[in-house]
């Protein structure tokens, strides 16, 4: 996906969580680092549950792959918000996101934001 074609699937209040997950996907594969943190950030913002669980696997794809501690901050706190509300309605996710929560901490750690 281009970027614009990306931008147009986000902004497409009809598209479903499954495309909106390969839009965010290709941003973190082929757009450039900010913007692709931007999105996957904005993303996780708004999205439901469910989309939250593979946002939160996907965040810790973005920081490994681009090395960057770039809004990590903003990411982890995010993720351990989520964490806190999934125990309650996702319980089957809560390791999974403690997953995610322990990969974000580890690439502020090796990527030099403390």
């Amino acid at each position: 996906m281009t970027d614009q074609e990306i931008e147009a699937v986000l902004s497409d209040s009809a598209a479903g969580a499954r495309r909106r997950i390969e839009a965010v996907l290709s941003a973190i594969y082929y757009g450039e680092c900010e913007w692709a943190g931007d999105i996957l950030i904005k993303e996780f913002s708004r999205a439901d549950e469910d989309e939250r669980i593979s946002l939160c696997i996907l965040s810790g794809t973005y920081y490994l792959m681009r090395k960057t501690t770039y809004r990590i901050r903003e990411s982890l706190a995010l993720a351990k918000a989520f964490h806190k509300t999934v125990n309650k309605q996702i319980p089957y996710a809560e390791g999974t996101v403690q997953d995610c929560i322990e990969e974000l901490e580890h690439c502020m750690k090796i990527f030099g934001k403390k």
